[in-house]
């Protein structure tokens, strides 16, 4: 699979997994050389993250995934979503803000938002507890209080994918 990631966010997310551990140094020295505005290759983004993962609770991954989220609302912002409901509503583009050139079936589509619900349909690439840390992020940044959340894999015309409902207010 094709594709890049923006250097800022696969830092952010892969050093936050890394935490104060010493965790792969190699891929510690490999992330710490990534600018913030270099692109990087998705495969190596996915498997970073999947590698971290795998050594960690996933309740562990999900706060990362919340906690590198909640940080990200003044980008968010100045991205032209002013509330959450804005940035699910079209996560796609908030998706794509940080990564380009992947085929269809690799990006997450919007299915639908009310004022205190999301689903987004995602594949499954990225480790799941990641996935949903990153959608409860998302409302947390904005200060809403997340009152649930159920994920269900399924087939997808593209493949095994992700289908995530979160509830919040």
């Amino acid at each position: 699979m094709s594709g890049k990631v923006l250097g800022s966010a696969f830092r952010d997310v892969v050093q936050s997994l890394m935490g104060a551990e010493l965790l792969l140094p190699e891929l510690r020295q490999r992330v710490e050389g990534i600018s913030d505005d270099e692109w990087a290759p998705w495969d190596e983004y996915v498997e970073a993250c999947n590698a971290l993962a795998d050594l960690l609770e996933d309740q562990t991954v999900t706060r990362i995934g919340e906690q590198v989220m909640a940080s990200a609302r003044p980008l968010l912002e100045r991205q032209g979503f002013p509330t959450a409901n804005a940035a699910l509503a079209d996560w796609r583009a908030v998706f794509l803000s940080n990564v380009r050139d992947l085929p269809e079936a690799s990006i997450p589509t919007t299915v639908l938002v009310t004022e205190h619900e999301a689903v987004i349909d995602y594949p499954l690439e990225l480790p799941p507890p990641l996935i949903e840390g990153f959608l409860r992020g998302v409302a947390l940044a904005y200060g809403h209080r997340v009152e649930g959340f159920e994920a269900v894999r399924h087939q997808g015309a593209s493949g095994l994918r992700l289908r995530c409902r979160l509830a919040f207010r």
